[in-house]
């Protein structure tokens, strides 16, 4: 079903406005902070969460935030993480419900990862990495 039909939030990681305003052309979309105390209890009344991590090629994050994907992860709301940059940041993430890797953080990048998720795009590629335990390298899925 596509995400269009809808009403859901957007948690953006970074700085990707072209995914941002690609998805609210086409959906209802809610933006809520990472560091909202509150987020987790928001969150439950959504069907699923979209978090958009853009530009992280450490991904380094503080012990606060590590546990506040953790707590994402725990509220058992579907989570679809897209990595709008370096495939080796899903190596540091909790195992979400799905995730999208766009390899970049320019504009082509985000407006492509957004598309795969509105079902107007296929996805095509393959991870030219694995990332143990969970993918190997040449996993994805095209449709």
């Amino acid at each position: 079903m596509p995400i269009q039909d809808f009403h859901f939030p957007l948690i953006e990681w970074g700085e990707s406005p072209v995914f941002v305003s690609t998805l609210e052309k086409e959906c209802f979309v809610d933006k809520l902070s990472i560091e909202d105390p509150d987020l987790i209890e928001k969150l439950r009344a959504y069907p699923f969460v979209i978090l958009s991590l853009a530009g992280h090629s450490q991904f380094n994050h503080s012990p606060e935030k590590e546990r506040l994907l953790m707590r994402l992860f725990d509220s058992k709301v579907p989570v679809i993480a897209v990595v709008l940059g370096t495939p080796y940041v899903i190596a540091r993430l909790p195992l979400f419900s799905a995730f999208v890797v766009a390899y970049e953080n320019d504009g082509e990048a985000q407006r492509a990862a957004a598309n795969i998720l509105l079902g107007t795009r296929s996805p095509k590629g393959r991870l030219p990495i694995s990332i143990a335990p969970y993918f190997q390298i040449g996993g994805g899925l095209t449709w």
